[in-house]
């Protein structure tokens, strides 16, 4: 009886599955013709932070980003550029259980390799 409790207990404290993230973003230039290819990632416990720069619709705001959860992949879409278009430097964070695999930003997607794996 006792084993069955202990057991119940540590499966409660199993925390629920979530997905959440925040951005914070600037404009950087009114062109994107030279966009740089770097993808920086840095963790925190709990929070990874990547870092990259994206041709936007020149009127982007956060609103307009849709980050959902599939399987063990993250995904990312940015609304389509448009005539009207500028670049951005984007800072996206993203705190989820369980672990993801694979971060997928308008269908280019990333292995993720978590420090202790």
């Amino acid at each position: 009886m006792l084993m069955f409790f202990c057991t119940r207990v540590l499966v409660a404290c199993e925390p629920e599955s979530y997905l959440k993230h925040s951005i914070d973003y600037s404009r950087v230039s009114d062109r994107c013709d030279q966009i740089p290819a770097t993808f920086k990632v840095s963790a925190n416990f709990g929070r990874q932070r990547f870092e990259f720069a994206k041709c936007l619709p020149a009127d982007f705001s956060k609103k307009q980003l849709q980050v959902e959860r599939k399987g063990d992949t993250i995904l990312v879409l940015f609304p389509p550029p448009v005539d009207n278009r500028a670049l951005f430097d984007i800072k996206l964070d993203i705190e989820s259980h369980p672990r993801y695999q694979y971060l997928s930003v308008d269908g280019e997607t990333y292995t993720i390799i978590f420090p202790d794996n």
